[in-house]
């Protein structure tokens, strides 16, 4: 698995180039491993710049895109160096905006992914399909906020607990209408957080009312916030530590979809990893004080607060 953190340091390290986006390509770069299609460049302002050597096409080129963070070009013409070997062709460009740090890593995470999926010359039009994923996550930046950060931090926690986190985060659902924070083959697993110190949770009632081919718990964490502690990106960090970079890119999209428009303020919600640990339990649904599963008809939407200081929980969640 490529590391991305080696790719931040390369690109840290590397000298802006001279030619300016739309020129003709005289750019310096390095590889991006798993394709050698595909490379990572500087422009002279220092913005990340991804170039995709692409196959001659009959097809007309996709239009340019420009957006507030991002700029893709198809079909320039010119030369890439690599070390001691140069590159001659047409190129895809993709320039990444800004120098937000956290941003920057994303992008850069999103060019591993995108390298794996490429294994032969791409024409102009698969790129321009594949970029549009990276185009999806900064489009739900510009949208109102899913998830509050508590919440969300939560969530990324508790996936940073689990020894398989690449499956926890495919199984991760950012939707504020999905009725369980993780469908993890028949097991549900629904993420509550107090920042109250008791453990009191609010509940739907169709969530504590799985089928009968699933299974449910409810993993229970009491956070504190402190000013020294872990932000959603230090959690999303660890965690893509772990992962490979298909499902960086699925957490990636997760935690922007989840933030909407709070994206960049969510470095300043910071909460203590230490508490949050101690505090950590599984509650299986046989044990959670609820109403019963038949309610009358013409009855719904039903939601209630359930507290579980009583009741005992586990400290693991062992996935059958």
């Amino acid at each position: 698995m490529a590391d991305v953190s080696e790719l931040v340091r390369a690109f840290a390290a590397l000298a802006p180039s001279v030619s300016p986006v739309g020129a003709l390509l005289r750019y310096q770069a390095i590889p991006i491993p798993t394709s050698q299609f595909v490379s990572l460049s500087k422009s002279a302002a220092g913005e990340a710049v991804l170039l995709i050597q692409t196959a001659p096409s009959s097809d007309l080129l996709p239009a340019p895109l420009r957006l507030e963070h991002l700029t893709v070009q198809h079909g320039i013409s010119g030369s890439v160096q690599i070390a001691q070997s140069r590159q001659h062709g047409l190129f895809s460009l993709v320039v990444l905006h800004g120098g937000n740090k956290v941003l920057v890593e994303m992008f850069l995470r999103f060019a591993l992914a995108l390298a794996e999926q490429i294994s032969a010359q791409p024409t102009p039009s698969t790129v321009a399909a594949l970029i549009q994923r990276f185009v999806t996550l900064l489009q739900s930046l510009r949208r109102p906020n899913a998830k509050v950060i508590q919440g969300l931090w939560a969530e990324l926690f508790v996936m940073t607990a689990q020894s398989d986190s690449g499956a926890w985060v495919i199984g991760w659902h950012t939707d504020p209408m999905s009725l369980h924070d993780f469908v993890l083959g028949a097991r549900r697993v629904e993420v509550k957080s107090s920042a109250t110190g008791e453990r009191v949770h609010r509940f739907s009632h169709r969530q504590l009312s799985p089928t009968a081919e699933t299974s449910l718990h409810v993993a229970s964490v009491l956070v504190e916030r402190i000013g020294q502690g872990s932000s959603v990106f230090n959690l999303a960090e660890e965690l893509h530590r772990r992962l490979s970079p298909e499902q960086s890119l699925v957490l990636d999209n997760g935690i922007a979809a989840a933030l909407g428009a709070d994206y960049f303020k969510a470095e300043q919600h910071r909460f203590d990893e230490s508490r949050a640990r101690g505090s950590l339990r599984y509650f299986p649904l046989s044990v959670i004080p609820r109403l019963q599963a038949d309610v009358p008809t013409g009855v719904s939407e039903i939601s209630y607060t359930v507290r579980l200081s009583d009741v005992d929980g586990e400290t693991v969640l062992v996935l059958a």
